[in-house]
């Protein structure tokens, strides 16, 4: 199956979502961000969004409880199904393959002929769901394949530079940033014969970030960060990320190394540099007017690997400006031929 970056399958919903006759389903294994995307689209969209967990409901749910008007039988439909006159709407059906079957099979007309019984779908309501693949094993069951065939089926994968690039946009803990440009491998880790235990994604990944940030604000070390690590992203790499924060010990004074850009000793092991880089780039977040100068005096002395890390980190945090200073320009100048292998 094909399967799509973030950025594409952003692209790909808003250019289908302006035609209402089509209904778009998107599959992935867990924890890689298919709600989230969903979501951001209908902000970018300016659509009103309705968020439907299917698999919390029962097919009466959708039809409605009935009502007798003169002597005859109406459905009332459900709250949460938009109205004629509503603004432009996103109708979401999460997890629409956990769903009991005879729920699916309620859906099978709203999402054909756009209506459950008298009720009618407005013309300016898209209904979009999201579902893990049956090979995840993650509570997913086979989805009706009456229904499977009212859908455009689209496929997300994670893309550890797209998700980098949200990381620092959504300021994500340096920590978990070095990690991952150091371990480019473990930003996803699942497994779905290990069921039932934490496992690294971009979303438990995020769930890292802010404990870490909550526990050293909090003054928790020791086995408590340990325990936490462990309980976000799975043993496995929790082993690797522990001693990765081992790093943090012989991190060198970074303010120190913005004072003096031209002259700071670059260090040699490969796991500092990601960490000291990771730690410019927060640095400068915070102070940009002051730091701008400093960090791409700093950046431009690493290596070419480190320093393009640095400085695409660094322009994604405070924007063009820090791309566009005559140090950067030569450096990329001078560098072009390598960055391009």
């Amino acid at each position: 199956e094909i399967a799509l970056k973030p950025k594409t399958l952003i692209a790909t919903l808003k250019a289908l979502l302006g035609q209402k006759e089509l209904c778009i389903n998107v599959k992935g294994s867990p924890g890689i961000g298919k709600s989230d995307i969903v979501r951001q689209v209908a902000g970018e969209l300016g659509m009103n969004f309705i968020d439907v967990r299917a698999v919390l409901l029962d097919p009466v749910d959708f039809r409605g409880v009935p009502s007798i008007e003169r002597g005859r039988t109406r459905f009332n439909p459900p709250v949460f199904l938009p109205e004629q006159g509503c603004p432009k709407t996103l109708l979401f059906l999460d997890e629409v393959d956990k769903a009991p079957m005879l729920t699916q099979c309620a859906l099978l007309q709203l999402t054909l002929d756009r209506r459950l019984g008298e009720y009618e779908l407005p013309d300016n309501v898209v209904i979009v769901s999201a579902m893990n693949r049956q090979s995840d094993r993650a509570g997913s069951q086979k989805l009706n394949t009456a229904l499977a065939n009212r859908f455009v089926h689209l496929n997300l994968m994670v893309d550890k530079d797209e998700w980098k690039e949200w990381a620092v946009d959504n300021d994500i803990h340096q920590s978990v940033r070095a990690y991952l440009d150091f371990r480019p491998n473990h930003l996803t880790n699942f497994d779905p014969s290990h069921a039932g235990s934490a496992f690294a994604s971009p979303r438990s990944w995020a769930f890292m970030s802010s404990a870490l940030k909550a526990c050293q604000a909090s003054g928790v070390g020791g086995e408590g960060i340990a325990a936490t690590v462990a309980g976000c992203i799975g043993d496995e790499v929790a082993v690797e990320f522990s001693t990765f924060l081992r790093v943090y010990d012989k991190l060198p004074d970074i303010d120190a190394m913005l004072a003096k850009p031209t002259k700071a000793e670059i260090p040699k092991e490969a796991s500092v540099k990601y960490a000291v880089i990771a730690a410019i780039v927060d640095k400068v977040r915070s102070n940009p007017d002051k730091l701008l100068k400093a960090a791409a005096d700093l950046l431009v002395r690493f290596t070419s690997e480190y320093a393009l890390l640095g400085i695409r980190d660094c322009s994604r945090a405070v924007g063009p400006r820090f791309a566009n200073q005559d140090q950067i320009l030569r450096w990329v100048k001078e560098n072009s031929s390598s960055m391009m292998k």
